[in-house]
């Protein structure tokens, strides 16, 4: 009787998953993007900090999450062409000049009409300080 109830169970959750497996996989094949809106990054700042940034578009600007490798949020702004950026977050571990870097870089990535400081080379976007030294790098996901 107990091997009965195991083997049940067992193909209760079979089918369980196989059908969430089934509805997953019809809504990724539907055609539509799944974050539309959304750009999805990771790269390297100062070839010490490891990130992922999250860019949203939204009616005046772009909202911009970034966090670390293993997720912690790092920092949060919304860029736009009219106003700047307005932060919602910044870690307290992050230095000014860091948290000045991503706002530039991301402000000219989505808003500036020229990009200056920013290059494309092999399918990594480079941005670069003043003095001509990368800055940060990242590759949309």
């Amino acid at each position: 009787m107990e091997m009965i109830r195991n083997f049940i169970l067992t193909a209760i959750f079979a089918i369980l998953f196989f059908a969430g497996c089934a509805t997953n996989f019809a809504t990724t094949q539907s055609g539509l993007p799944d974050n539309s809106g959304r750009t999805i990054f990771y790269g390297l700042y100062r070839n010490d900090l490891r990130f992922r940034a999250i860019a949203v578009n939204e009616t005046d600007g772009y909202r911009v999450v970034i966090t670390n490798d293993l997720g912690a949020k790092l920092q949060d702004m919304k860029v736009s062409k009219s106003s700047g950026a307005d932060y919602y977050f910044i870690a307290s571990l992050m230095p000014k000049n860091t948290i000045e870097e991503f706002e530039v870089f991301f402000q000219e990535y989505f808003c500036a009409d020229s990009k200056n400081d920013i290059k494309n080379v092999n399918g990594r976007t480079y941005y670069y300080d003043n003095a001509g030294n990368a800055v940060l790098w990242i590759k949309e996901i």
